[in-house]
């Protein structure tokens, strides 16, 4: 006779991680509009070599001389383009799928909504999940915003990215200590009342 004994597993359950903040910052939603050529245009940012004339101070001979030369510098400027002509773009759909570039361009021939990363890389899907399946995300290098390109509402539509003209930020200014130099001013000195008339002589008799 054999005794049988039962040994009863409890498993225990993981717990239950709770719902995590989204990496990285949020996306921008950017509606696009094609210009009065037809053509989709995105603000982007680039950086161009820009030719300055600088002053070199030398001795020559005991002398000071100034020498005039010619630099390049790098700058930084906000360009219209073409959406097909942005560099390093990459399209998927916000349900994480890669788009076919060929296509999306396609379907935004007349403009529409689209994701736009805010970073330059893949947007957190707790974000996407706001958005139907086959909205198109965005992501390269050339559409972040900088000071440079934050947009300024405008009523003029298709005048520049997604009916957004875009400008010059306006930054908050700084302070600078004005010197001001107060000169005292003498008050005005009323002028004294005119004298009384001077009475005619009394004949004496």
């Amino acid at each position: 006779m054999f005794a049988t004994l039962t040994v009863a597993a409890f498993v225990i359950a993981a717990p239950v991680p709770k719902d995590t903040k989204p990496a990285g910052p949020a996306p921008r939603v950017l509606e696009l509009t094609a210009d009065s050529d037809g053509k989709v245009r995105v603000t982007v940012t680039r950086t161009e070599n820009r030719k300055v004339m600088t002053s070199i101070a030398k001795v020559v001979n005991g002398q000071t001389v100034i020498e005039r030369i010619e630099r390049e510098i790098p700058t930084q400027r906000a360009v219209q383009v073409e959406l097909t002509e942005v560099n390093d773009l990459m399209i998927y759909t916000a349900n994480g799928k890669e788009a076919d570039k060929a296509q999306a361009f396609k379907k935004l021939a007349d403009g529409g909504v689209v994701i736009v990363s805010s970073d330059g890389q893949k947007v957190d899907q707790k974000y996407l999940k706001l958005f139907r399946d086959d909205v198109l995300v965005m992501v390269a290098t050339e559409m972040l915003v900088t000071p440079t390109t934050m947009p300024r509402p405008s009523p003029f539509r298709g005048a520049a990215a997604g009916g957004i003209v875009v400008g010059p930020a306006v930054l908050p200014a700084q302070a600078i200590p004005v010197q001001i130099e107060v000169q005292a001013v003498p008050a005005p000195v009323a002028p004294p009342p005119p004298a009384p008339p001077a009475k005619p002589p009394v004949e004496k008799k």
